[in-house]
């Protein structure tokens, strides 16, 4: 009879079933939908702690919709603003329902798990532009800073205004932010209704990003100044919008008395905009031509570019002759202030490896005329380089004209890109014996064209050290390679290339 009075008051029930498990029925269909939800890692993706990135799969379409998919029908966790680890199904649910903007189901998960709310559940209503949500989330999450930051960030003035009435708080991330993505209202607002201020990264992002009109605002308003080299940190799940005023914001940091920039930090926008940044950049004294402007006019394989850079060298009067009859001309930046020895080390002619970019990219013409004027320009990688990216007459050319270098390990980079004529000749015209380490990269890699070559020629002698694969990396400029080191039919069985297992099975010693 009691418990027929308890079940018949709603009140008593209500209280009763709070302290019990399982969920509320309104909630159970959401968790039934979130139920089907998978998660993996991928390991070519890494968080910002070297993790394997974690992805959301058997998504619900219309998420998938709203928020744009892009892998196989899954989303980063990232992008719902979730962390690099699995989460309890209440947290993915309040995340996935505010990211559709179903308020009901988010009011009911916010007052059912009111421990499921935090920074990151109002920053994910900020991203999805949702002032509703934002209104009923804010009072429960005592940190609005992250969320704040963001809709500076996005240029949300609304929200942003919203935000600071009731009190919320920001860091210097938001000005920054702002001032990266060129969102003049929202500087001006931090500005004048804020007190939290910037960084030096603000100038720098607007200066780097060709913000012009926030650049006039900062210098005019702000003390922070801007980082020599450009550098700038943005908010986290963030990325910067960018601008077409750089060369007018360059100009107006150095007519208010920034006029230590480093190469670095302007090479971007010579990049960009070609000779004409340089020509500016030199006027206004801000920058010299050193190796790093030849390296790059070469990368660029800008012709207009590049002659300039060269007749500015050649016309320079102190140049210094070295033993193997090349030069090299001064250090363009022995006196300038504000330069760090690491600086001055890079900028060392001595490391200049025009040459090397030029063989990259099979770029005959730059090579010829980088060898004429005796300039030194080369690295013994220069063969490397040519060989990786099978530029067979630029490495015909390098040896041709005494730029030789690690042979090994050109026919090792030339075999994992399979370039089997590069190959080829290294071994019948250069001499170079077939490696271990070439041919178990092949294999590794599925070359078949490569490795059926290697069978025809004389074979390297593979020990007992290669009974363990391992790995070790060969890097061209900014690009990694994976060298493989074992027997090559184990390296082809690891990577699924049965074709090569088989074609190896009488060939290979054992």
């Amino acid at each position: 009879m009691a418990a027929l009075q308890v079940l018949s008051s709603p009140e008593l029930l209500r209280l009763t079933s709070h302290f019990q498990h399982g969920v509320p029925l309104s909630l159970r269909r959401l968790l039934r939908t979130v139920g089907h939800i998978q998660l993996f890692f991928d390991t070519t993706h890494k968080s910002s702690s070297r993790r394997p990135a974690l992805y959301y799969t058997k998504l619900p379409n219309a998420l998938l919709t709203r928020m744009g998919g892009t892998k196989s029908d899954a989303l980063p966790a990232r992008a719902l603003r979730l962390p690099n680890h699995r989460v309890s199904p209440l947290q993915l649910a309040l995340h996935v329902s505010i990211a559709l903007s179903q308020r009901v189901d988010v009011t009911a998960l916010a007052t059912y798990a009111p421990q499921c709310l935090g920074p990151d559940t109002l920053a994910l209503a900020v991203a999805m532009d949702d002032h509703a949500t934002v209104e009923l989330l804010a009072p429960l999450v005592s940190d609005a800073a992250m969320a704040m930051n963001l809709a500076a960030a996005r240029g949300s003035l609304p929200l942003l205004t919203w935000l600071h009435q009731h009190g919320a708080s920001c860091t210097r991330a938001a000005m920054d932010g702002a001032a990266a993505n060129g969102h003049l209202d929202i500087v001006s607002f931090l500005h004048h209704h804020r007190s939290e201020g910037c960084s030096t990264s603000a100038l720098s992002a607007a200066v780097a990003n060709g913000h012009i009109d926030v650049v006039r605002f900062l210098v005019a308003h702000r003390s922070e100044g801007l980082n020599r080299t450009l550098w700038f940190e943005m908010p986290a799940e963030t990325s910067a919008r960018v601008g077409t005023g750089h060369l007018e914001a360059v100009q107006c940091v150095v007519d208010a008395g920034w006029t230590s920039l480093a190469e670095q930090g302007l090479e971007t926008m010579t990049r960009q905009y070609g000779l004409p940044a340089l020509r500016l950049f030199l006027a206004l004294g801000i920058q010299r031509v050193t190796k790093r402007t030849l390296e790059m006019a070469v990368d660029m394989r800008d012709r207009d570019l590049l002659l300039f850079v060269v007749s500015s060298l050649v016309a320079e009067s102190h140049k210094t002759w070295n033993e193997d009859g090349t030069w090299t001309p001064p250090s363009a930046l022995d006196d300038d202030l504000g330069v760090s020895l690491w600086e001055l080390f890079l900028a060392s002619w001595h490391r200049c490896v025009a040459m090397d970019i030029a063989a990259m990219h099979g770029d005959l013409m730059t090579m010829e005329m980088l060898h004429r004027l005796r300039l030194k320009s080369a690295s013994p990688k220069a063969l490397e380089y040519a060989c990786c990216y099978g530029h067979l007459d630029a490495a015909k050319w390098l040896v041709a004209h005494g730029y030789d270098g690690a042979r090994d390990n050109a026919i090792a980079l030339a075999a994992a890109n399979s370039h089997v004529d590069t190959v080829a000749w290294l071994h019948e015209e250069c001499i170079q014996p077939i490696t271990a380490t070439a041919m178990s990269t092949a294999a590794a890699n599925g070359h078949m064209s490569v490795v059926s070559y290697m069978l025809t020629r004389p074979l390297p002698t593979f020990t007992d050290d290669c009974v363990t694969l391992t790995t070790t990396v060969l890097s061209v400029r900014a690009q990694d390679f994976v060298m493989t080191h074992g027997f090559p039919g184990d390296a082809a069985l690891q990577n699924g290339h049965w074709d090569i297992v088989e074609l190896l099975q009488h060939a290979e010693p054992t």
